[in-house]
């Protein structure tokens, strides 16, 4: 939110990449602050933007359109994690009071100012365009990776939605979160 050129000490001859993971959506509700930070990394000249992001649109005003999305969002995720993680495991008591609790604590309040908005893929893409980001296509590397990590979980509800600029992890067929490159 406080990014400052300044104090990132960058060399003329050094490449530059920057990766934004699960953090963009907390400036989304705050005036101008993700105009701001985009602009910024712009003028970084980054050789390589990654962009990972929850997929759930809570940019609705009416709160049971929020609830509503909150409500398909959460039941992905719960499912997801019962999946694949034994209930009496404690790395899955940490993830649901430290990240689903809370999340599902500011849809409900509607926090938006000291917890952010997560938005959709369509949503990132136009805020980074309107940036002066462009699209990169990912690797084929990449893709066998992420297929690579998602055969690590034997389930058939989870998917990876691929369009080449873009790639979307979802359960059945609820997104929960997008990864996409850019360049300048």
């Amino acid at each position: 939110e406080n990014l400052d050129e300044s104090a990132l000490n960058i060399e003329a001859h050094e490449t530059i990449a920057v990766n934004c993971s699960v953090v963009l959506h907390r400036l989304l509700c705050k005036s101008g602050k993700i105009h701001g930070l985009l602009a910024l990394l712009r003028k970084l000249n980054p050789a390589v933007l990654t962009v990972m992001e929850i997929e759930c649109n809570q940019s609705m005003p009416s709160t049971v359109g929020r609830f509503l999305q909150c409500l398909i969002f959460h039941r992905a995720v719960f499912n997801s994690i019962e999946a694949i993680v034994e209930k009496n495991n404690p790395d899955r008591v940490l993830i649901e009071r430290v990240y689903v609790a809370p999340n599902i604590s500011n849809v409900l309040v509607h926090d938006k100012e000291n917890s952010g908005m997560y938005a959709c893929i369509d949503s990132w893409r136009k805020f980074l365009r309107h940036s002066g980001f462009k699209d990169s296509p990912l690797s084929n590397y990449s893709k066998c990776q992420a297929n690579l990590l998602l055969g690590m979980y034997p389930n058939d509800s989870f998917k990876l939605h691929q369009d080449g600029v873009s790639i979307t992890l979802a359960w059945q067929d609820t997104p929960i979160v997008s990864v996409s490159v850019w360049t300048c």
